[in-house]
């Protein structure tokens, strides 16, 4: 970790990112991140396709893909270092050293596409099912999702807490107004 006499190089809130790093983490990150973009698809298949399938379908993959191209546009327009490049573990430094995308951390691209993708998601399952619990479960799960990939990105030493509400709001966002736009028919969104 960083030496006690060293200050933190960025806000408070941030600074508790800069001593996280675990490999773990992130892997279970990618793990939820895969569950994320994957039940959406699982629900549609589920519930068997239709005349509206391929109108859901695009509405799902234009709010995915839009929040995908808008987290790659600003990484590379803003360029924030990562916080485990703050962090003085050798094994870190080492890792530093090795990796690629070291400059990628603002937003979390995990976090928006996981955010966009379960917010989607939820919102073309809501109008096929008249149970109010299933729909509230579907809901919850998805935020539970989106939050666990988040954090898990955070503990990784992948992201800072900025990094991933700013991804939250931005794939909640994306999300929301991509699935309406694309999916217009009432029938077709909650």
């Amino acid at each position: 970790p960083a030496r006690a006499d060293e200050p933190c190089p960025v806000n408070g809130l941030d600074c508790l990112a800069v001593t996280q790093f675990s490999a773990t983490a992130d892997a279970t990150s990618d793990a939820f991140f895969l569950t994320a973009l994957a039940l959406p698809v699982g629900l549609e298949l589920g519930r068997g396709l239709d005349d509206d399938s391929l109108r859901r379908g695009a509405a799902y993959a234009g709010a995915v893909g839009g929040t995908a191209l808008t987290a790659l546009a600003v990484k590379y327009a803003v360029r924030r270092d990562r916080p485990y490049t703050h962090n003085r573990h050798p094994s870190v430094i080492d890792y530093t050293a090795r990796a690629r995308g070291n400059d990628h951390s603002f937003f979390s691209g995990h976090t928006s596409i996981a955010f966009a993708a379960l917010t989607s998601g939820a919102m073309l399952y809501n109008p096929t099912s008249r149970d109010d619990t299933a729909r509230l479960g579907i809901w919850g799960g998805a935020g539970a999702i989106a939050a666990a990939t988040g954090v898990l990105r955070i503990r990784a030493g992948q992201h800072f807490p900025s990094d991933v509400l700013v991804g939250a709001a931005v794939g909640t966002g994306v999300g929301l107004g991509l699935t309406y736009a694309l999916a217009p028919a009432p029938a077709l969104r909650g």
